[in-house]
């Protein structure tokens, strides 16, 4: 979406709060004793640095989630509830967010592409406990997490051929 309105809007892009996103967790992480609250992580370097620390993590169940459709009914009811803790709005603020913008979706800056995601750096993360997010930000510190993702899946190994999917 961010691409499309950059190219065919942009104006739009820099109009407060007119973008957001619904974020949810991909972790979720409750103690085998009931009536706990589970804690939920939104990213993965978050939850290894949890794991890393839990010093009895076999007291705890864990659920990973690949995309809403592993939520059930009640889950979503109550991401919905609180969309607060769920909606961070995007924000314009200058250039930087245009370049960033560029970089991640324009077919003609791929060598510029392949320079930042060769710095990729695995514990950098976007805090989503900040309601709003620069354009930029979220191109450097989430998109790019998609982005070594989506060619770990799409580059075939060099010993076997084969794709990890």
């Amino acid at each position: 979406m961010i691409n499309l309105f950059d190219h065919f809007f942009p104006s739009l892009l820099q109009k407060p709060g007119f973008l957001k996103e619904f974020v949810t967790p991909i972790i979720k992480v409750k103690s085998k004793r009931s009536g706990a609250k589970p804690l939920e992580f939104f990213t993965i370097p978050e939850f290894e640095e949890w794991q890393k620390n839990e010093p009895n993590p076999d007291k705890f169940s864990i659920k990973y989630y690949k995309g809403l459709g592993t939520s059930t009914a009640a889950e979503a009811k109550e991401y919905f509830s609180d969309l607060p803790k769920h909606v961070i709005q995007f924000q314009y603020t200058g250039q930087s967010c245009s370049d960033s913008i560029k970089l991640g979706f324009l077919k003609t800056m791929a060598d510029e592409r392949k320079t930042w995601l060769s710095g990729y750096d695995k514990y950098s993360f976007l805090d989503h406990n900040i309601k709003k997010v620069s354009f930029n930000d979220f191109i450097q510190k989430e998109l790019i997490h998609f982005s070594i993702a989506d060619n770990q899946r799409s580059i075939p190994s060099v010993l076997d051929g084969l794709k990890p999917g």
